[in-house]
């Protein structure tokens, strides 16, 4: 298998978002891009609901939060295991000593932002 491209990644919008498709017009493509190169477009077949472009957002921070990580890593589950060693050692280790427990729970913030999906 070769190497993919390189980080980061970005998306690019076909035209701006939130500006309607004429009748000729397809629906709002993100487009994810390495280096100036295309790599994927996400497509909204339906035109309706642009889930499309969240998709293209998720892929991306993956892809960029885990630059430096071999592909066969994130797929033995490298990333999983990891979060499960820090949750441990934040709670069993730490939890007397820190003002806050790194737990998968919908109030969790990091920063200020959400960091489990609700379920």
């Amino acid at each position: 298998m070769g190497k993919h491209m390189p980080e980061p990644w970005s998306i690019k919008l076909d035209r701006p978002a939130g500006t309607p498709a004429s009748a000729n017009e397809r629906p709002l493509d993100a487009l994810i891009m390495s280096s100036g190169r295309y790599i994927c477009r996400c497509r909204d077949f339906m035109g309706e609901d642009p889930t499309n472009i969240a998709d293209a957002k998720r892929i991306v921070a993956c892809v960029n939060a885990c630059e430096g990580i071999t592909t066969e890593a994130l797929e033995a589950g490298v990333v999983e295991d990891s979060i499960g060693i820090a949750i441990t050692f934040y709670t069993e280790e730490l939890g007397p000593w820190v003002s806050y427990e790194i737990l998968p729970t919908e109030e969790q913030l990091f920063e200020g932002i959400r960091v489990w999906e609700e379920e």
